[in-house]
């Protein structure tokens, strides 16, 4: 939840400001927390714990077949390049 409310933070204050100080970023930080308190909202999980167990594992099991498939892959010095003729430069003296 911390995340969020920085992404928040990020996105809805400071993404497209510049500031010429850090006493003008810090006061544009608390403008922000004023602004929020005024009206704070709680968050809500959208989804089960069980779902959200259950995307993890696809992930990480998406993340093992990379993994593999990696690990089979030839490295760059297992594959054999044609052989390309070498010029030999020319000198104009």
């Amino acid at each position: 939840m911390v995340e969020r409310w920085f992404r928040d933070l990020s996105t809805k204050r400071l993404k497209r400001a510049s500031f010429a100080s850090v006493p003008e970023l810090i006061a544009a930080i608390d403008d922000y927390i004023a602004n929020h308190n005024e009206d704070p909202k709680p968050f809500v999980w959208t989804k089960a714990a069980d779902e959200i167990i259950a995307k993890v594992k696809r992930g990480r099991v998406a993340l093992e077949q990379e993994r593999r498939q990696l690990m089979d892959a030839p490295l760059e010095s297992d594959i054999e390049l044609p052989e390309r003729p070498v010029e030999q430069p020319t000198f104009a003296f």
